[in-house]
């Protein structure tokens, strides 16, 4: 539990929640049915940097060090798998750039379960 809701408001592209100790969570925009990957809290500490968007296919993130990858998987019922970059991926993407990502999203897609492990909720890699 992230805290308790003070209000809800809605701006169009988003729904921003303010929870008890003035702390907001941002949830929205283009992403559509797939906010969570655009969720984050209002201070610039928790943001992350987009460096690939291919909509409906998957989003490379960058926070610090960290590099994430957000596959959208499924066919009938979507959902997304969120895997924080290793070293030989890193490297892979320094080397190969869009090309590698593209590479490692699909077998992401292909094949969701061999990732489990390594999958978390984007509030899970801040």
């Amino acid at each position: 539990m992230i805290g308790t809701i003070n209000n809800i408001s809605y701006t169009g592209t988003s729904v921003t929640l303010a929870l008890a100790g003035a702390t907001k969570w941002i949830f929205g925009d283009s992403t559509r049915c797939h906010s969570s990957r655009k969720l984050y809290r209002n201070d610039n500490q928790y943001k992350m940097k987009e460096i690939i968007k291919k909509n409906w296919e998957y989003t490379l993130f960058e926070k610090k060090d960290k590099m994430i990858l957000s596959v959208l998987c499924g066919s009938v019922a979507l959902f997304t798998v969120n895997i924080e970059l290793n070293e030989s991926e890193k490297e892979g993407f320094k080397k190969f750039g869009e090309s590698f990502i593209d590479d490692l999203a699909e077998k992401v897609r292909a094949v969701p379960s061999d990732f489990q492990t390594r999958h978390g909720d984007m509030s899970s890699f801040v």
